[in-house]
């Protein structure tokens, strides 16, 4: 989801069609390069705030395809996820 917007009905909608399937989520908060440090934390805890309420199981982390930002620790935590099957 992009880390400038907020929480949005389809983002909670495909948090909701996971949950069934008994997995966590990782939402990984785009365009994170986009905002200073103070707003990326802000951006972190509103949306773990969220997933909290929705009462999924799961991760938030900071990605940015342009500067590689997470792209490194997205894959690590979901490959460590399959390998627990």
């Amino acid at each position: 989801m992009d880390a400038r917007r907020p929480f949005m009905p389809h983002d909670a909608r495909m948090i909701e069609w996971a949950r069934p399937l008994d997995r966590p989520v990782l939402l990984l908060l785009s365009k994170c390069d986009k905002l200073s440090k103070r707003e990326r934390a802000a951006a972190l805890a509103t949306a773990r705030r969220a997933l909290a309420a929705s009462g999924a199981a799961g991760e938030i982390m900071a990605f940015s395809s342009l500067s590689g930002e997470g792209v490194e620790a997205a894959r690590a935590r979901l490959d460590a996820w399959l390998a627990r099957k």
